[in-house]
């Protein structure tokens, strides 16, 4: 197998772990978010919003965000979500991409 061959195999794998991650992250979050708690709710929002933009940045072949964003959004179900809702914001912003309401 050619060195991008590799690459592209362990990019594959990097995003399906991702993907699975998130999945399960998402899913606590979301439970997290139905006691009533709005950081929460907002958190899981901002979360969704910047897998989706994760999603769709390494689809297009570009590397992946910087680990900050990646811990924020699975911080978001860890009970700090003030804190990645801080870190969430300012990556989507960056982005140029809409922050959802709250």
């Amino acid at each position: 197998m050619t060195k991008s061959g590799e690459w592209l195999v362990a990019a594959s794998v990097l995003a399906l772990t991702l993907a699975l991650s998130v999945t399960a992250r998402a899913q606590n979050a979301e439970n997290a978010a139905l006691t009533g708690n709005p950081d929460s709710a907002h958190c899981l929002a901002l979360a969704k919003q910047y897998n989706r933009y994760l999603k769709e940045t390494i689809g297009q072949g570009e590397a992946p965000t910087s680990l900050d964003g990646r811990v924020a959004s699975e911080q978001c179900s860890g009970g700090n979500a003030k804190a990645s809702i801080l870190v969430l914001e300012r990556k989507l912003v960056n982005a140029k991409i809409n922050l959802p309401q709250h």
